[in-house]
């Protein structure tokens, strides 16, 4: 990888939070390793994705002292403008703490901007009297979606529990 441009062409980017969702080699914990400049030894190398990104979006390496790392949630993020850098691994750790990524929090936070994304493409939500109506009607995922006006994948995720779990089942 040589420019933002490469980046990018191996990323999906997610509508809600703008991350760019890396679908190239990674590590076995599910982090990005990209091979490129290490600017700081001016070899190519592997490197972690905020690391790399930040060789690649700056043309030099992090300051002395710095860590790069990306203050989104999400762990296989390649957006440049998602990196910042703190002072050293205190600092990141530290950012963590803050972020609510240990306690759980972010869950809801990207929750909500999932459903921003779902709304921006046109995506609607399954009103709760229709999910109702599909977990008290018999018969096949296709005839019940096609007399309720939804699509049959949206029936069958509804009666496996998989979403709208918060309505009330008989």
């Amino acid at each position: 990888m040589n420019t933002l441009d490469d980046v990018y062409a191996k990323c999906i980017v997610d509508p809600a939070t703008r991350c760019w969702i890396w679908r190239g080699a990674g590590s076995k914990d599910h982090k990005v390793r990209i091979y490129t400049v290490d600017h700081a030894t001016a070899t190519k190398r592997t490197m972690s994705g905020p690391t790399a990104i930040w060789n690649i979006a700056h043309g030099e390496a992090p300051p002395a002292g710095w860590e790069p790392y990306r203050w989104c949630s999400s762990s296989m993020c390649c957006n440049w403008a998602h990196i910042r850098l703190a002072c050293g691994h205190a600092g990141v750790m530290k950012h963590i703490a803050v972020s609510g990524r240990w306690k759980g929090t972010h869950v809801e936070q990207r929750r909500a901007s999932a459903r921003k994304g779902q709304l921006a493409q046109g995506m609607r939500i399954t009103p709760e009297n229709v999910v109702r109506q599909i977990l008290a009607s018999q018969g096949t995922n296709v005839s019940v979606a096609a007399r309720l006006g939804v699509h049959h994948s949206v029936v069958s995720r509804i009666r496996l529990n998989q979403t709208h779990k918060n309505v009330q089942r008989q």
